[in-house]
């Protein structure tokens, strides 16, 4: 069967879905997916961009019109098989089902180069990118390798287990932070001060992305974004302190992975004017909440209601807030926007 655009959407999602066990999985994939079908099956290897007037990546615009165009036509997409044919190429074979019940598959390549590299070098308006690097892209094609079924063993040994992919910055990070720590033990307070900041400025220039997004906003923030205001990423843990958590704490690899990115590079926005206030909160305040009600900065989503749920989330409700003409006088507004946002039918 001949694939056409409008296949494309179904079976992107359908191999976004064969990545979930990947805890960085994130919306940006699934685009990334199907920028890379487009290229391999239509022969279209436009670089990715930031539509300005539509507030979303081209790829996104393309993705969603293939998926509307679907809707009448495929009933469901599924994977029968994956084969690496070369080191960096794919063979993949999938089943569309119309809405009819009737069942046709469909083969297509896919190697890794089909993935552009716009995708980690276009900007949008606030300096996102879609995936953070070629380290993305790689996570994705390979996780869609085949696994051979093994036998289970009789014995499991007892092995430690590190990850074979972790960012060459983490790795880095990692082999410095062990290296150090026997050292700073013994050093004087003003030398480990100074390697507390390094370090803590290392764990900074690490690889950041729209996933690590915490799920909140500051009110002054969320009306800036109506008029195109900029916005700044708050670290929720401070540098200095994430230094000093790093050198008085051993970590395996794998463990500094999920430290990165479960808790220290976590952050949410807030105004430029927000932020410089915030400078050094720990110095006077207990966590970043304490510092925020202290400095008179009003976070949202408020108590009682959930966070967003992801940067996509976050997206969505600013296009509805958008379309609906609604401005925030205060934050009861804001709140009963967000009730309306995530009512919707």
């Amino acid at each position: 069967m001949r694939l056409y655009t409008y296949h494309l959407a179904p079976l992107a999602d359908a191999l976004y879905d064969r990545l979930e066990s990947d805890d960085l999985r994130h919306r940006g994939w699934r685009f990334a997916l199907y920028r890379a079908l487009k290229g391999s099956t239509m022969g279209d290897h436009e670089a990715v961009y930031w539509k300005t007037e539509y507030h979303q990546w081209s790829v996104d615009h393309h993705y969603r019109g293939s998926k509307h165009s679907a809707k009448s036509r495929i009933a469901e997409c599924s994977i029968d098989s994956i084969e690496r044919i070369e080191e960096d190429r794919y063979r993949i074979r999938a089943v569309f089902t119309d809405i009819k019940g009737e069942s046709q598959s469909a083969e297509c390549e896919l190697s890794r180069r089909d993935f552009p590299g716009s995708l980690w070098v276009a900007q949008n308006n606030h300096g996102d990118t879609l995936l953070e690097g070629s380290f993305e892209r790689d996570r994705i094609f390979d996780g869609l390798a085949p696994r051979a079924v093994l036998a289970t063993p009789t014995s499991v040994p007892s092995v430690p287990e590190e990850p074979i992919d972790l960012h060459p910055k983490l790795t880095a990070l990692h082999a410095m932070t062990e290296a150090l720590r026997p050292w700073y033990a013994m050093a004087s307070a003003e030398e480990q001060s100074y390697l507390e900041t390094v370090v803590g400025a290392a764990v900074f220039y690490l690889p950041q992305s729209i996933h690590h997004f915490g799920g909140f906003i500051s009110l002054a923030c969320l009306q800036g974004c109506l008029e195109d205001e900029r916005r700044v990423k708050d670290h929720i843990y401070p540098r200095k302190r994430a230094g000093r958590h790093l050198l008085t704490t051993t970590f395996t690899a794998t463990e500094l992975n999920d430290l990165y990115h479960g808790e220290l590079a976590r952050f949410m926005y807030l105004t430029p004017s927000e932020n410089s206030r915030m400078v050094n909160f720990y110095e006077s305040h207990e966590d970043h909440d304490t510092a925020l009600e202290a400095l008179g900065i009003v976070k949202f989503p408020a108590s009682g209601q959930e966070s967003f749920l992801s940067h996509g989330e976050f997206r969505e409700f600013l296009r509805y807030v958008v379309r609906a003409g609604i401005r925030f006088e205060d934050l009861d507004a804001a709140r009963w926007a967000l009730e309306a946002f995530r009512s919707r039918s």
